[in-house]
């Protein structure tokens, strides 16, 4: 349970930061 949770928490994080990254190669070109 706390495993899959935990991973489900990770792969969250992983998503927004390559949003964040994403946004930010957009706004320097």
């Amino acid at each position: 349970m706390s495993s899959i949770f935990l991973l489900k928490i990770v792969a969250n994080v992983i998503i927004l930061l390559g949003i964040v990254i994403f946004m930010n190669v957009s706004i320097e070109e």
